[in-house]
C-alpha cells in the first residue's frame, strides 16, 4: 500500500537505484565482452588470412607453382620464407626431371633478386647448393688443406652438418629435379672425401693431445 501520497517509500527508491546501477553495469560488461569477442575474432581472422597468404606453392605443375610462389613472396611479410619456397619448387620440379628445370628455377631466382627479396650473391649460392657438384658449404677461397688443421677440429660437427644438408640439396636438385645422376655422384664423392678428411684430422688431433 502506498502511504506517501503516491511516492515510493525510501527503501523502494533505493532498491530501484541499485537495480538500475546493476542493470547498467551488466550492460557495460556485456558490451565489453562483445567488443572483446569481436577483437579476438578479428585477430583470428587476420591470422588466418596471413597464414593462407604465406602458404607454400601447392600445384604439381612447376610453372603454376612458380606463379603461386611469386604471388606469396610479393607480400613482404612472407619474403623471409624464400628459401623454403625455392626448396618446395625444386621438389615440384622433381616430379618431371629435366635439365630445363635448371633454367626455369634460375629465372625464378633472378626474379627474387629483381624484387629485392634476396641479393645476387644469395641467388648464386642457392643455385650452386642445389645444382653444382661442388660443395659451397666450404670456403674454397682458402687452401683445401686448411681443413686438415687441428684448428678446424672444434668446427667439425658444424661443418659435417652443413655438408650433409648441402648433399641432400644436391640430391634433390641434381639427381631428382634435373635427372643428372652423374653430377650428383661427383658431389657425393667430394662429400665423402671432405668428411673423411675431417674425421682423419679429428683422430690425429685427438691422439696428439
Amino acid at each position: 500500500m502506498n502511504v506517501n501520497g503516491g511516492q515510493c517509500p525510501p527503501y523502494e527508491g533505493n532498491i530501484m537505484k541499485i537495480f538500475n546501477k546493476t542493470l547498467l553495469v551488466g550492460m557495460g560488461i556485456t558490451a565489453i565482452l562483445t567488443l572483446s569477442g569481436c577483437a579476438n575474432n578479428n585477430n583470428q581472422t587476420n591470422a588466418s588470412v596471413e597464414t593462407r597468404y604465406c602458404n607454400m606453392p601447392q600445384s604439381k605443375q612447376l610453372s603454376v607453382a612458380i606463379e603461386e610462389s611469386r604471388s606469396t613472396l610479393s607480400n613482404r611479410d612472407c619474403q623471409s620464407d624464400y628459401a623454403e619456397h625455392f626448396s618446395a619448387l625444386v621438389d615440384i620440379a622433381a616430379g618431371e626431371p629435366d635439365a630445363k628445370n635448371l633454367e626455369t628455377l634460375g629465372i625464378q631466382s633472378q626474379w627474387m633478386v629483381k624484387k629485392g627479396i634476396i641479393t645476387k650473391k644469395d641467388s648464386e649460392s642457392m643455385l650452386r647448393r642445389y645444382f653444382s657438384p661442388q660443395l659451397v658449404s666450404l670456403d674454397y677461397e682458402s687452401d683445401f688443406n686448411t681443413y686438415s688443421h687441428c684448428s678446424m677440429n672444434s668446427k667439425q660437427n658444424e661443418l659435417t652438418r652443413l655438408l650433409d644438408n648441402e648433399l641432400e640439396q644436391k640430391r634433390k636438385g641434381l639427381a631428382l629435379a634435373l635427372g643428372d645422376n652423374e653430377a650428383y655422384q661427383m658431389a657425393l664423392k667430394e662429400h665423402q672425401s671432405v668428411k673423411l678428411l675431417l674425421e682423419s684430422t679429428q683422430k690425429a688431433c685427438t691422439s696428439d693431445s
